[in-house]
């Protein structure tokens, strides 16, 4: 299945918007999978720092999470990232990969990463 498929599928389950606008706004990411032996552990979306992912309930090792933000930390220095207030599970697995706080707006939490607060 397309990757790009896949993300409006997850999305579009807390999303009020169609398919053709979000799928649209998409275009501007790079959609990436992240694989283990021919197993699709989660697709990576990017956009200059910012960053998201969606998984499919297979565990993630840490080293995963490194080497997947490694080019964004290479490339800018940091990864970005927002989080809807209301994701609490979400919330907490940015504060334990090492995320921080550094703003929001009356949706989203955003969080930024460094290589010195990643503990991924």
């Amino acid at each position: 299945m397309d990757l790009r498929e896949l993300v409006w599928q997850r999305a579009s389950e807390h999303l009020f918007v169609p398919k053709e606008q979000y799928m649209a706004a998409l275009d501007s990411w790079q959609v990436e999978p992240v694989e283990r032996d021919g197993d699709l552990l989660a697709v990576v979306m990017r956009k200059g720092d910012e960053f998201h992912f969606i998984t499919f309930g297979k565990r993630i090792s840490r080293e995963v999470i490194r080497s997947v933000l490694a080019p964004q930390f290479r490339d800018y220095g940091r990864v970005t990232t927002r989080t809807p207030k209301v994701e609490a599970r979400q919330h907490r697995f940015n504060r334990m990969v090492g995320f921080r706080q550094v703003g929001e707006d009356e949706y989203d939490i955003l969080y930024e990463m460094t290589p010195e607060t990643c503990r991924a």
